[in-house]
């Protein structure tokens, strides 16, 4: 080959590589970049919700602090009841069983309150404090307090009394038990019994709406209700009941004073806590029959 073919030939040799491949890296290196900068993203995101939650366990422990402050005598039974509501788990009878009673009679008057039985013969009083909005309650309204009807009530040995409570339910209960307690203005205390019976047989929330429905039955006048209702007539009412169950140590529902009345409506008795199976309830009335006896 001439040299003057190889000089028309070098100018096609020329074109070289590097520049491609300079262009080639920038991408790699912009996508390193990316994720590094994700993963300082991801750490710092971590960072963030752990330091979150450290916060809110804080607050968590500082709230059942104040809880076990506020009512330290709550029940064990109470306790592991809860816990097994929280689990989806029934709640063991046996553990009711075992509850053991508050030490020492205590004194509550049955006030103006309802009750079922004949005071001229009785010589018990079986005072109960509930909510109606508390499943414990329920249970007992539907499993032992027909049994004790029959066996105590009914024959004359002791009274039951009915008394409000606002716990779980909270300002449901209060507003339901206050317009319960218009139904008993308007129609008499055996009436308002059957419509907190009615209360504790329903489901759902046992509200004032409830309360209306099961006392349009009875002959009032609605409007009269409504008014009473309306007005808040029976909210302290109801207030002062739950405070009176707190006086003599009350702490959770359903809650009951058994003991002795006397000629002024006074209970001087046990304080016996929680939905107790009917031996229980038996075993403490029994003995109390037996003392006065």
């Amino acid at each position: 080959m001439s040299e003057e073919n190889q000089e028309v030939l070098a100018p096609q040799s020329e074109p070289s590589q590097p520049e491609p491949q300079e262009k080639a890296s920038k991408p790699q290196g912009f996508g390193s970049q990316f994720v590094i900068a994700l993963l300082l993203l991801s750490i710092l995101g971590i960072l963030l919700s752990f330091i979150n939650l450290n916060k809110r366990l804080a607050k968590l422990e500082s709230s059942l602090s104040n809880l076990e402050a506020t009512v330290p005598n709550l029940p064990q039974a109470t306790i592991a009841a809860i816990m097994a509501l929280q689990n989806g788990q029934a709640p063991s009878p046996s553990a009711a069983a075992n509850t053991p009673q508050a030490a020492g009679d205590v004194v509550v008057s049955i006030d103006d309150d309802a009750f079922v039985g004949d005071r001229s013969s009785a010589k018990l009083a079986i005072v109960e404090f509930s909510d109606f909005n508390c499943p414990y309650c329920q249970r007992f309204h539907h499993d032992t307090l027909p049994l004790l009807l029959d066996k105590y009530i009914r024959t004359g040995q002791a009274i039951y009394v009915y008394r409000d409570y606002v716990g779980v339910g909270g300002d449901t209960t209060l507003a339901a038990a206050a317009a319960a307690e218009c139904v008993k203005e308007l129609v008499g205390d055996q009436a308002y019994l059957e419509v907190v019976q009615s209360l504790y047989s329903s489901s759902g929330a046992r509200n004032t709406d409830q309360v209306k429905t099961f006392a349009a039955k009875y002959e009032l006048d609605m409007a009269t209700l409504d008014k009473c209702i309306s007005e808040d007539r029976y909210r302290q009412e109801v207030i002062a009941d739950t405070q009176a169950g707190q006086a003599v140590g009350v702490r959770g529902t359903p809650a009951f004073i058994i003991g002795a009345i006397d000629v002024d409506g006074n209970v001087t008795g046990t304080n016996l806590p929680g939905a107790q199976p009917l031996e229980v309830f038996e075993r403490v009335i029994d003995e109390k029959l037996a003392s006065l006896n």
